[in-house]
């Protein structure tokens, strides 16, 4: 997969119909990579990523399933969807397994992650980078998550969320309230 990444916005209304996403590779030092790299006003819902691989460097939004929210006009939605048991992302930067990160307005709600995550700075299991008016509700993660606990410091209004890790030396578990 060619992620176009950073200055290019997708706004879209993507409704999978509960598919699955199978084998999606990516591999680029290009900036906010993702299955939708960088999206804008949109709406992604009922989708699953299995056997997945995302890696990337720098300090960067990247995400297996969206990457990042962009622009003012960014307040996307991503509902209901989910990183299955044999995806695994590294990122020396910023990342997440839902959501990498993004602008206010960002809303993600019944999803969870199953993903092996090695994320330095500024990740999270579920949603990295993001601050400002953006929520998080009813999402959980279980895997190994090398990660901060649930998501990144300047995320608002987590919401009956939990993370379940079973990395070695890492807290067994969290919750965001």
């Amino acid at each position: 997969w060619d992620p176009k990444g950073y200055g290019v916005e997708i706004a879209v209304a993507f409704d999978g119909q509960n598919h699955v996403v199978n084998g999606l590779y990516i591999t680029s030092t290009v900036a906010k990579k993702g299955l939708f790299p960088a999206i804008s006003a949109a709406t992604i819902e009922n989708l699953g990523v299995e056997n997945a691989y995302v890696k990337g460097t720098g300090d960067w939004q990247d995400g297996i399933l969206a990457g990042s929210t962009q622009g003012a006009s960014g307040k996307s939605t991503i509902n209901n969807c989910y990183t299955g048991i044999s995806t695994y992302m590294e990122n020396t930067g910023k990342g997440a397994a839902i959501l990498g990160g993004g602008s206010p307005g960002a809303n993600v709600s019944n999803c969870y992650s199953l993903s092996t995550l090695n994320v330095k700075a500024g990740g999270g299991a579920i949603v990295g980078d993001s601050w400002g008016s953006s929520s998080m509700t009813n999402c959980y993660s279980y895997g190994y998550n090398y990660a901060r606990p649930m998501d990144s410091a300047w995320y608002d209004n987590p919401t009956n969320c939990y993370k379940f890790n079973a990395a070695p030396g890492k807290d067994a578990f969290a919750q965001a309230t």
